[in-house]
């Protein structure tokens, strides 16, 4: 039978070493992609008295990229976008709740450890695996009356034939909507996360390079050896009805003066609370704003649109890091 686009789908298991595959035994939720073959392949240029050549070809190195289109964020998968991009840790329950607690640094002064991942991907024709997957971007982005959208780039090795992996755990998993999601600024010697701005966060975009780049050697291989962290860009563009709050914040920018910036993504709540009631996935970003947009009209409304950068800054002694609550107690996955 051919291709069908409903018998799509995606898995992935947690690689044990680094480019050894394992089997994907649990199942992406969400609208997938196959996966692309990133092999270059030289024409060699001769002349041999033939006006179309010889038609010798050579291939100069092999990779393997899927990209992961809109998707419903949810606070479980997350995890693992968090985990093959910034950090892989160990989360920690919140206290006596039933909330467990996973923070994500960006590097600062040395690179960090990332999980690398095996992805199956295809339909009811064809599926491809790759393997030492990592993410080199992710965008996660949200608007009023909307769920709040993940989108992700994976890149592997190589792209070569499979077969999904027998019997995956599909997980169960909920969603993050826009209208949940809080906005908080301080100044850069407060307190992240400690003054709500209220009545105007009316959308963003959180744009991420998490820095990492394969790195190609002579080592008897086509493939990429490892990975390399070259250097983080986060940025978010943030849409704030034009009201005093926006105009503080413009007049930062103008000033260049540093703020902590967080916005909040807030879920259903959790089973059992201490510091923490409810899913969250908190954005928390140290940074200046690069830009703020004109007047710009949505349903009527004036808007302003600023676009904050996180870096580091050695006021609170800290950069950009994303704070996700769940209730696993551990990031799902084989092998752990």
């Amino acid at each position: 039978m051919p291709g069908i686009r409903k018998l799509r789908q995606m898995q992935f298991g947690r690689e044990a070493t680094a480019g050894t595959a394992v089997a994907c035994e649990r199942v992406w939720r969400g609208p997938v992609n196959s996966i692309e073959a990133l092999d270059e392949i030289e024409f060699v240029e001769e002349d041999l008295a033939n006006y179309g050549g010889a038609n010798r070809t050579c291939k100069l190195s092999e990779g393997a990229q899927l990209s992961i289109p809109d998707t419903r964020f949810n606070f479980l998968q997350f995890l693992h976008i968090c985990e093959m991009g910034i950090k892989t840790v160990s989360p920690s329950q919140d206290g006596t709740g039933s909330g467990y607690v996973s923070t994500y640094p960006f590097p600062t002064t040395s690179a960090n450890t990332i999980k690398t991942y095996t992805i199956e991907a295809g339909n009811n024709q064809d599926v491809d695996e790759m393997e030492y997957t990592f993410c080199p971007e992710f965008t996660v982005s949200g608007n009023p009356n909307e769920g709040v959208s993940l989108s992700a780039l994976l890149r592997g090795r190589q792209r070569t034939d499979a077969s999904f992996t027998a019997d995956p755990t599909t997980p169960s998993v909920n969603c993050a909507v826009f209208n949940k999601s809080e906005l908080y600024i301080d100044a850069i010697g407060g307190t992240m996360g400690n003054t709500q701005v209220t009545g105007t966060f009316m959308g963003f975009t959180i744009n991420v390079n998490t820095g990492l780049q394969p790195v190609f050697t002579g080592d008897g291989q086509l493939y990429f050896y490892d990975t390399s962290q070259v250097g983080w860009v986060v940025t978010a563009d943030i849409a704030f009805r034009h009201n005093s709050d926006a105009d503080t914040e413009d007049g930062n920018w103008l000033s260049q003066t540093a703020r902590q910036v967080e916005i909040k993504l807030v879920g259903p709540a959790l089973e059992t609370s201490d510091t923490y009631s409810y899913y969250c996935a908190r954005f928390q970003l140290v940074g200046k704003w690069q830009n703020f947009s004109t007047l710009e009209d949505r349903d009527g409304n004036d808007v302003l649109v600023g676009t904050f950068r996180g870096a580091y800054d050695a006021t609170p002694d800290a950069g950009p890091q994303i704070i996700v609550v769940q209730e696993e107690s551990s990031v799902p996955g084989t092998p752990s």
